[in-house]
């Protein structure tokens, strides 16, 4: 079978990434990703009264849902 992924190159990627001294170079490309995920979820028809966040760093996503005035109850997680 072909390798799709190179997750020893990832897992080099990743190292890099946790190591850069300025993560905030970067928010950008977060609140980007943020705004397109929440587009994508006003596709779907569902009422959501909570939403966990998981995995939610700097709380990229908890800012976009607030700014836009959702209701419902969001939980963070996030990796210590």
């Amino acid at each position: 079978a072909p390798t799709v992924f190179d997750e020893l190159g990832k897992a080099r990627q990743r190292e890099r990434a946790a190591l850069s001294p300025d993560l905030s170079s970067f928010d950008y490309l977060r609140r980007e990703v943020s705004s397109r995920l929440y587009d994508r979820l006003l596709d779907i028809s569902r009422d959501f009264h909570c939403v966990l966040d998981f995995g939610c760093g700097s709380g990229t996503m908890l800012a976009e849902l607030r700014s836009k005035g959702e209701a419902c109850k969001v939980r963070a997680l996030t990796q210590a």
